[in-house]
């Protein structure tokens, strides 16, 4: 077996009696001295199933328990080049287990899996052509605008009442499901589960599910998933949508996931009107829905967790306002949270006749903005590490201090006159939308990958001259980038210190230096 691939042990036995999602079986799995203990699964065809993720190189032993017994042991051979391992936290960013450096460039397609097979095969062929590195897409079918339709398989069978019950997993949906995970990780995509969401149909009350019932779901997922390098949990798609559930019944999830997710994959939460407690020991990372991009830094100064925007409107042309965003503002939207440390999520909404757009169903992509986040992915991954707002050493934008700080403001500008300190002192009193209209237009989309790289973006405003100050310990290249053209142009080489720069004047213009050594 290959390290960083997910290993699995099968053993024939009898069907459950009543509870086919929780039997009575368990694997110590142990390599290089560390024991691991797993909770195996019934199939649905004859065999109980143990699942491990080998992170380490070694020789693996295992042990099953409980309903069937047996043991074995395998070597673990280093992983295969694309294999990079689960991806984990690295302070305010990502990267995989075996320290590359993640960059989530992600997109949505939340009815994703079922779908019937021909589109997911399409879905799948157009996900291979695009830069996307990770997928939203939820586990219980989706009932909305431009979505109602009935999947031909669902997670559970339903029971001798007639309701949907999680004892009773359909073994057809979970084996169809486990060989879209294998395609998508093959073509290097994160799979972020979202395990529950409000868009309900009441014939399934999949959302209305009781504590003991939902808690039933989270252990199938977690025996049967957990071993997979690619996947992510996130909580709910909209949770504050789901009024049924209250706020400890969130946490009673997201407890339990950790508790029992023994290869801790990354854990989130996604909301609406009011946002998750992103603040919580177990939640790894902040899953935002807003619009609110010029607060990127803002947000990662106050939860210290990396911060992505998984929905900041859509492209398209909907009648719904956040359906309806154009590809440049797309595109605007994914270099405004990059250039300030933090990452966002694609989606697309475009009115099509036979209802099937890319947000929910897959298919193909009809607008302008996936190639152009393609490119931006590229420039990301070619720096020399994560980009940091602010100088390289604080982590938030010196603009965003002031505001937060008035007394910083003679810190700051100490040599600056006077009106200009009063000037400063006003933004500080500035309500929080005046705030975020300011930095939206006035150019303070900036950050550092140390002191190698700097990334300036200028957003909607068409400056025709800037002036760049970088350290004088090095000596840098200065490009200027066209986000919507994709275009790199040298306009410096060899310079350091306060340097000028000649623009073209139009939106979507970005400056990055990067130091010759």
């Amino acid at each position: 077996m290959k390290k960083y691939r997910m290993f699995e042990v099968s053993v024939s036995g009898p069907a459950p009696s009543v509870n086919e999602a929780q039997p009575d079986c368990r694997a110590i799995f142990q390599l290089n001295g560390r024991k691991t203990a797993v909770r195996g699964f019934w199939d649905g065809h004859g065999s109980y199933c143990f699942r491990y993720l080998p992170e380490e190189t070694g020789t693996l032993t295992w042990t099953l328990g409980g309903c069937v017994s047996g043991s074995g042991s395998e070597e673990v051979t280093e992983a295969a080049p694309a294999g990079h391992g689960k991806v984990t936290v690295n302070g305010t960013h990502f990267r995989y287990e075996d320290g590359t450096n993640y960059y989530p460039f992600g997109t949505t397609i939340y009815a994703m899996i079922h779908q019937p097979d021909e589109r997911v095969k399409q879905t799948l062929q157009t996900l291979a052509s695009t830069r996307f590195n990770k997928v939203r897409l939820c586990i219980f079918p989706k009932w909305y605008d431009y979505n109602h339709r009935d999947p031909e398989l669902y997670a559970f069978r339903k029971n001798s009442e007639g309701r949907f019950d999680p004892r009773l997993p359909d073994p057809d949906f979970w084996d169809r499901f486990d060989k879209i995970l294998d395609q998508m990780e093959a073509l290097g995509i994160e799979a972020d589960l979202i395990l529950f969401h409000p868009y309900d149909k009441k014939e399934w009350n999949f959302s209305g599910m009781s504590m003991e019932d939902n808690m039933i779901y989270l252990d199938y997922c977690i025996r049967r998933l957990a071993a997979r390098p690619n996947i992510w949990w996130s909580l709910a798609n909209e949770f504050d949508l789901i009024h049924q559930r209250t706020d400890d019944d969130w946490y009673a999830f997201e407890d339990f996931i950790h508790e029992n997710d023994p290869f801790h994959h990354l854990l989130s939460a996604h909301a609406c009107m009011r946002q998750y407690d992103y603040t919580r020991p177990h939640i790894t990372h902040v899953s935002f829905q807003s619009q609110d991009v010029a607060k990127t830094s803002q947000f990662i100064a106050k939860y210290k967790k990396p911060v992505i925007f998984d929905e900041m409107c859509y492209e398209g042309n909907l009648p719904m306002n956040w359906g309806n965003i154009s590809a440049f503002e797309m595109v605007h939207r994914f270099w405004c949270c990059v250039s300030k440390g933090g990452y966002g999520t694609h989606g697309e909404t475009f009115l099509s006749d036979d209802d099937i757009l890319w947000w929910a169903a897959g298919g193909v992509l009809k607008g302008q903005s996936a190639p152009r986040i393609g490119w931006l992915r590229d420039i990301v991954e070619s720096l020399p590490g994560p980009l940091d707002s602010g100088s390289g050493e604080d982590s938030t934008n010196i603009v965003e201090q002031m505001m937060n700080n008035p007394d910083l403001v003679d810190v700051y500008l100490k040599d600056q006159p006077e009106e200009t300190k009063l000037f400063a002192r006003s933004l500080c009193r500035m309500s929080d939308r005046d705030r975020e209209d300011f930095l939206m237009k006035n150019n303070t989309y900036e950050s550092w990958a140390g002191k190698s790289a700097y990334l300036r973006y200028f957003g909607h405003t068409c400056p025709g001259i800037t002036t760049v100050n970088l350290p004088a310990e090095h000596t840098y290249k200065i490009e200027v980038l066209d986000a919507w053209e994709m275009t790199r142009t040298t306009a410096a080489e060899h310079v350091n210190g306060s340097v000028q720069i000649r623009l073209p004047g139009k939106e979507g213009i970005a400056v990055l230096a990067t130091a010759d050594d």
